[in-house]
């Protein structure tokens, strides 16, 4: 999402706080996209991937492997049955 010239400074997005500089509101969207912003899926989330309960961004296909709570399992014999 592009930096707006708006009624007394910059803003990045289409709402939000309007900085003086536009640097500024860069590093605004500088911050939002390194926190999975998308501006096509708006959960915040790349798609194709999800977030696992400790906060940790996982793709879908990986999933398989852990279990609730995102814990990882070393082997098979710790799964849960």
């Amino acid at each position: 999402m592009p930096v707006e010239k708006v009624e007394g400074g910059y803003r990045w997005g289409k709402s939000g706080k309007v900085y003086k500089r536009r640097i500024d509101a860069v590093k605004q969207g500088q911050a939002a996209m390194a926190q999975g912003y998308n501006q096509f899926n708006k959960g915040g989330v790349p798609k194709g991937y999800h977030k696992m309960p400790d906060g940790s961004i996982m793709k879908n296909s990986e999933h398989k492997d852990y279990r609730h709570g995102g814990l990882t399992l070393h082997t098979k014999d710790n799964r849960k049955k």
